[in-house]
């Protein structure tokens, strides 16, 4: 299973912010080869306030996403999306696209480590 992430799960975890744990057991499933973490290259160099102002433009500029260039490219089986910036990401364009490329999105990093132990499991 592919699980996309961008630069507010890096700065979630490298700050050891409110769910900095869940970050880190992400981090762990990649590490042991249960999942494959897929980190744009702009999430660890962009400054956060560049990409949280440009998150949806990004997304929404005629797959210019990292995420859904990788996706289309690839066309995983299973995937799905982190970002807790849920406001530039609460699009039911961006929903769409993510969900007809077998995608799910989460805007919090809970359900989303619970998603994939349980992808995990079943696979």
């Amino acid at each position: 299973m592919n699980v996309y992430v961008e630069s507010n799960f890096v700065l979630e975890h490298a700050l050891q912010q409110e769910e900095s744990h869940r970050c880190n057991e992400i981090i762990r499933l990649a590490s042991v080869g249960q999942i494959t973490l897929v980190v744009p290259a702009f999430s660890l160099a962009e400054p956060h306030q560049a990409i949280t102002a440009k998150a949806k433009a990004r997304f929404t500029a005629g797959g210019g996403s990292p995420v859904l260039s990788h996706l289309e490219a690839n066309r995983p089986g299973q995937s799905c999306f982190l970002n807790r910036n849920s406001r530039d990401f609460d699009d039911p364009d961006i929903r769409d696209k993510l969900d007809g490329l077998n995608c799910k999105f989460f805007p919090n990093f809970i359900p989303a480590l619970a998603y994939v132990t349980s992808r995990i499991r079943t696979a």
